[in-house]
């Protein structure tokens, strides 16, 4: 998955009071998870310039300057300077905050401040994202080692099996190549083993009733019959083919009302 998140401004407070206008800030960032911008300027600080680099992987340094060579006094928690971020392809939904380590204040002579706060900031991302060719890359939660269905629909009534497979870890990165031949396109996921077919269209002809079930291919299914939904009979088992069973009740004439239920073995 590519998500495609907006940077996302990171701030370092300081409460100290009474301190020169000269600041160095310095922090690490974990370089697995982002990737960090040239820092910008708080509002709170007229007449300052600032400037910032990596001075080395995942380690930036922020340098704020007065333009008059005039201190810079905080009477209260003050934003000095935001930091924004790229967030790293591997990131997921709800993966928690980020937070600088290691975060050191100093004056123009070098000497560390203290009274630091590094604010965290929130990751979000979309799960599902249309990329430039039209394709749809998204994940989905899950467990790993266990095998899943994952279905696709248009309206959220009918659906379509896409793929199975069993997840690698507690998410599962996948794409749908044929998302470009629709306008829009709903996902869910069903555990494999619990995945039952479903019944198409319905016909009578001759006193038969014919209909289709639609299931996984080469899974064998059962359908019942009851005319008071409280007592089932098995009245047939097949093996989709194809991922479709056509099916014929002949009996279905005899009775004034039939229901049909689907059991997958």
């Amino acid at each position: 998955m590519v998500p495609v998140t907006p940077a996302r401004p990171h701030r370092f407070h300081s409460v100290s009071t009474g301190q020169p206008c000269g600041r160095t800030i310095r922090c690490f960032l974990d370089t697995t998870r982002i990737s960090s911008q040239d820092a910008s300027l708080a509002a709170a600080l007229p007449a300052r310039l600032i400037k910032s680099r990596e001075v080395a992987p995942g380690v930036r340094r922020v340098l704020v300057y007065s333009l008059a060579n005039t201190p810079a006094t905080f009477t209260n928690s003050r934003v000095i300077a935001n930091l924004p971020f790229t967030v790293s392809p591997t990131e997921r939904d709800s993966s928690g905050p980020i937070t600088p380590s290691n975060v050191i204040l100093a004056d123009r002579d070098g000497n560390a401040i203290p009274g630091v706060v590094a604010i965290s900031g929130q990751i979000f991302i979309r799960p599902v994202n249309r990329l430039a060719d039209g394709t749809v890359q998204f994940f989905l939660p899950s467990e790993a080692d266990e095998r899943y269905l994952i279905q696709a629909s248009t309206n959220l009534i009918h659906w379509v099996s896409i793929t199975n497979l069993i997840a690698p870890a507690n998410f599962m990165d996948l794409v749908d190549v044929d998302a470009t031949r629709y306008p829009r396109r709903f996902y869910r996921w069903v555990l494999y083993d619990a995945a039952a077919g479903d019944m198409g269209s319905v016909s009578r002809v001759n006193g038969s009733l014919n209909f289709q079930v639609h299931g996984l291919d080469a899974r064998s299914y059962t359908v019942e019959a009851s005319t008071n939904l409280i007592h089932w009979t098995s009245i047939s088992t097949n093996t989709a083919v194809g991922g479709r069973i056509d099916f014929v009740d002949p009996q279905a004439g005899q009775f004034r009302q039939r229901f049909y239920r689907l059991r997958s073995e």
